[in-house]
């Protein structure tokens, strides 16, 4: 199934499915060991690069792969985040987080979004997860799943935080600190014929990591996600 920035990658969702067709006949206790059976096994070990799930097997992501991945892309607020069990799979927790929208980069306008991803660790709590009440965030999401799943493109690397700097302007940090996020985008875009505006041009030859403006961000996903 679809998972959040620790878990596993979305085409799991059709595969889980698939595997769970022979134990819709059967009932009570049975069937939900299955299904936890299932799961466990999907989680741990059926996502391609997944190894368990830890941040070694995610490969870095370009901001122009990363735009094309995203299915909805926006900027706003975190409103509300809450940890509750799945509404079909009631043996999976999850993380239903609302935001509302300042700005839709790619996607359908929309004033609000609440989205649910899975939850790995019980043990953890909404805190001391991705998102905190009040933050101004920069969310590239991808597909829904079958059992309405969704979670960051390139896990945490589709995750921008926005904040000040020292200067006073707004700047934005996904959880790798923005590393790699310029690597070879000029050569990429070359490739397809695009012309890329002068600041996501100066950022492609020239960053390597660290915050960047918002600005910057925001016409670097405008450009691919018109090219798209």
């Amino acid at each position: 199934m679809c998972v959040d920035a620790r878990l596993v990658h979305y085409n799991l969702c059709s595969r889980l499915a698939a595997m769970l067709t022979p134990f819709r006949a059967l009932a009570g206790s049975k069937r939900l060991l299955a299904l936890a059976t299932l799961t466990a096994i999907s989680l741990l070990g059926a996502a391609p690069g997944s190894n368990a799930q830890s941040e070694i097997g995610v490969l870095p992501r370009g901001i122009d792969q990363l735009t094309n991945e995203a299915h909805v892309i926006v900027h706003g607020y975190v409103t509300s985040i809450k940890i509750e069990p799945h509404p079909q799979l009631q043996n999976l927790m999850t993380l239903v987080v609302s935001l509302n929208v300042k700005e839709v980069y790619k996607g359908r306008p929309q004033a609000s979004l609440v989205f649910r991803q899975y939850v790995w660790d019980l043990d953890r709590s909404p805190k001391a997860l991705e998102y905190r009440t009040g933050d101004e965030v920069v969310l590239l999401l991808g597909p829904v799943s079958a059992y309405g799943l969704s979670s960051p493109v390139g896990l945490e690397q589709g995750l921008f935080r926005v904040s000040r700097n020292n200067q006073g302007r707004l700047v934005a940090l996904n959880g790798r600190r923005n590393l790699g996020l310029f690597d070879h985008v000029a050569e990429r875009a070359r490739a397809r014929g695009m012309q890329l505006p002068a600041p996501t041009g100066a950022l492609a030859n020239q960053h390597r990591e660290g915050p960047v403006l918002l600005t910057d961000l925001k016409d670097a996903i405008l450009t691919f996600a018109r090219a798209h």
